[in-house]
Parts: C-alpha cells; sequence; structure tokens
C-alpha cells in the first residue's frame, strides 16, 4: 500500500499547476496590452509575431524587445466558507526580435520575428483536481506556461501584407513503473514540442485606413502518463493513464480595422473564440480493452464549453517633445465566459471580463532605444452558481463569484 501511495505522490508531482498561454490571456506586447488587446490591424512591437505575422513587414527595422511582465488575481467567492483555490501570482521575462530577411523595396519584402514569454521557474505546469473541487480553471493557471511564436510577414505590395508563423508550446508524456519483486521501477517522462500555425493578412485600404484578419489554430498541449504495476500479492493491476490537457488555447479568428482621425489612432477588433471544440481536461483512468466496447472504467468527463465572441478597443495619441516621441495608449475588451453555470457536481468556475487597459510608449529620437508600459484591470463580473440538487453539496449550494486581476507590462527596445 506505502509503494502505491508513493507512486500517486510522483504523479501528483508531475501535474501541479496552467492552462492556457500568457498571449491568450493578457496579448502579447506592450502597445496591444495597452490598447485593449487590439493589433491584429497592425501593431509596431513584437506582438505582431502572434496578433498578426503579416504586420512584421510594415515596419522592416532590426529591432530587439527585452522586458517583464507579471500579474496578480485576486477572486472573491461568497457563499463559500472551505478552502479557496490557489491563485498563484504570474512573472515571466519577455524576449522579442525582429529581423528583415530581404529589402522591402524588393517586393515581397520578408520579415521575420520571433517571441518568447518565459514564466518564472515554469515550462508547463498542469493543476487539474477533480471537477468537484472548487477552482479556476480559465483564471491564473492560463498565464503559468512557456509561450514561444515563429512568424515570417510579407510585403507583397504597398497595400497588401500577408504572414504566417508557428506557435509553440510543451507537452509532457511518460511512465510510471511500480516497483516489485522483479522490476526496480521508476519514472520515465519527456517534453515535446505542440506547435499550432497561425495565418494573417493586413490590407491597407488609403493611408490611416488599416484592415487585418488573422487566424490562429487551437494550440493544445496533452500531457499522458501510463502508471504500470507488475503485480501486487498475486494480483494484476490494469495500466492508469492520468492524462489530459494542461493548456488549450481555441481556435481563434480575429478581424479589425484601424483608422486614424488627425493625429489619434483608432482601433475597432472582434475575436471569435472557437471554444465548443475542446474535449475536456482529463481522459479516462482505466481504458477498456480493444475487443470490449464498454467495460466497468468510469468513463471520460464530459466537458461543454460554448464559442465566445470578444468585442476590442484601443486609442493612441501621440505626443512630440525636443528628442522624444510619445504615445498614450488606453483601451477595453470584454471577454466573456465559455464555462456554463455550474449547476451539477462540479465546481469550474469561471467569469465574464471587462478588461480595462493603459500604457504609454517612448521613443528616444537621437538614440536607437525605447520603452514601453501597459497596465490592465481585469475586472471579473460577478456570477452565481446555485445547485439543482443542493442537498448533495450544501457548503457550495449557493455561491457567488467576482473579483480583479492586474497585469503589469515593460519592454525596452534596441534598433541595432
Amino acid at each position: 500500500m506505502a509503494r502505491i501511495t508513493l507512486v500517486f505522490g510522483v504523479l501528483l508531482l508531475l501535474t501541479q499547476k496552467a492552462l492556457a498561454t500568457p498571449s491568450a490571456l493578457f496579448s502579447l506586447g506592450t502597445e496591444s496590452q495597452a490598447l485593449g488587446k487590439t493589433g491584429v490591424a497592425g501593431v509596431s512591437d513584437y506582438g505582431a509575431i502572434v496578433l498578426n505575422p503579416a504586420a512584421l513587414a510594415v515596419t522592416p527595422e532590426r529591432t530587439l524587445w527585452l522586458g517583464y511582465a507579471a500579474a496578480r488575481f485576486a477572486p472573491d467567492v461568497e457563499g463559500y466558507t472551505g478552502p479557496r483555490p490557489a491563485q498563484p501570482s504570474f512573472a515571466a521575462g519577455v524576449f522579442g526580435l525582429r529581423l528583415p530577411l530581404t529589402p522591402n523595396l524588393v517586393p515581397p519584402g520578408l520579415t521575420l520575428g520571433f517571441s518568447l514569454t518565459s514564466p518564472r521557474d515554469v515550462i508547463v505546469r498542469a493543476d487539474l483536481p477533480l471537477p468537484e473541487t472548487p477552482q479556476f480553471p480559465l483564471l491564473s493557471t492560463r498565464a503559468h506556461a512557456l509561450d514561444l511564436a515563429l512568424s515570417l510577414g510579407a510585403s507583397v505590395s504597398e497595400r497588401l501584407y500577408l504572414g504566417v508563423g508557428l506557435r509553440g508550446l510543451a507537452g509532457l508524456e511518460g511512465d510510471v513503473e511500480v516497483a516489485s519483486d522483479s522490476s526496480a521501477g521508476g519514472v520515465n517522462d519527456e517534453l515535446g514540442l505542440r506547435l499550432a500555425p497561425v495565418v494573417g493578412v493586413l490590407f491597407r485600404i488609403r493611408p490611416g485606413d488599416d484592415v487585418g484578419i488573422v487566424y490562429r489554430a487551437a494550440l493544445e498541449a496533452p500531457f499522458e502518463v501510463e502508471l504500470r504495476d507488475p503485480g501486487l500479492q498475486g494480483l494484476t493491476l490494469p495500466p492508469l493513464h492520468l492524462d489530459g490537457i494542461a493548456h488549450y488555447d481555441p481556435a481563434e479568428l480575429g478581424m479589425e480595422w484601424a483608422h486614424e482621425l488627425g493625429p489619434v489612432r483608432l482601433a475597432l477588433g472582434v475575436a471569435f473564440q472557437r471554444w465548443s471544440a475542446f474535449e475536456g481536461w482529463l481522459g479516462q483512468t482505466v481504458q477498456c480493452p480493444p475487443d470490449a466496447e464498454s467495460c466497468a472504467a468510469l468513463p471520460k468527463e464530459d466537458v461543454e464549453l460554448t464559442d465566445t465572441v470578444s468585442p476590442r478597443l484601443g486609442v493612441s495619441y501621440p505626443w512630440s517633445l525636443p528628442g522624444v516621441e510619445l504615445a498614450f495608449r488606453a483601451g477595453y475588451a470584454y471577454e466573456p465566459s465559455p464555462l456554463p453555470e455550474q449547476v451539477g457536481t462540479a465546481n469550474r468556475w469561471d467569469n465574464a471580463r471587462s478588461v480595462f487597459t493603459l500604457g504609454y510608449g517612448v521613443h528616444l529620437l537621437n538614440a536607437p532605444l525605447g520603452f514601453a508600459f501597459a497596465y490592465q484591470a481585469h475586472i471579473l463580473h460577478e456570477r452565481r452558481h446555485s445547485k439543482l440538487h443542493p442537498e448533495e453539496s450544501p457548503e457550495l449550494a449557493d455561491v457567488r463569484v467576482s473579483g480583479m486581476a492586474h497585469f503589469l507590462g515593460i519592454s525596452t527596445e534596441l534598433v541595432y
């Protein structure tokens, strides 16, 4: 019995805390992060690598970015006096690179971009408690994953830009064998890179009017660990499969229009996210034999998420001073929740969010340097979860969830 407890302890260590990339939760690049998560119609920093790779070719300058991002999550739960779900803070280093490959004067001008957001002490985490355990699976855990992307933008003409790219995330595979008289046992696991394509187009209707469209395929990082026991007091146990989804970004279609009103640049966008394709967090622990259509094993958890539509708005205003160019930025995004009200036994809480953003950018005219700052306030709209059968879990029969989340991003830019 002790050795089985030990093995399950190892498995728990392999599956502790995430579900989505920082760029999905906060956007990528301090410019977009300050502009209400807009940027499909073009941004001038490394955010273009994910937001719309076509925008890389609009500003074909060799540029390096170094930055830092941090977030704090503070959900509030009323009506439940038990242990609160842990919401670990987020901190990460950020790296971005833009590298022109061909002169833009010779169509198609090609520009390469690479970005990396690396959370502190983490490559990928997975925190997948049982459905009945109170949790926020789409909040803080979405940020704890290594987020990387490689994209290529092409300037086809003065008005048309195209882009393609790949987003990457780490997944975990392995097996655990229980020690026995005939086997020493052990743990064997390895990380694998999961990729998802990004395709974008940017069209300049006329100077000051840009339209962008981008499609990002679903990015999924599964983990799969198999537990094998060669024998327990004369009994042979079937392999146990500890598998699920440590991270999931839904397929997304983004469209945006950017228009200049004098010195002010206004961006209006919308993002369609296909959450309904998500098949669930946890897989089937014991799998039926191939020759048996059904067995006594518990079936895979059935999870139904709904597709969402997120409107976004960003406004920027330039300001010139001697030797310095400033840009003041603000924005708003509404993020609906794909999770339904928790009326059954599950307690996976989530909220629609209003995201208010602001920030600024600074470019030195006499030096190839720039600085940028972004702040986001995520307001979690209050949501009530009332059980259909409150007698089954009276401590969770009627719960109200709300709260806040705060994000801060800074970056330094070097044009070389």
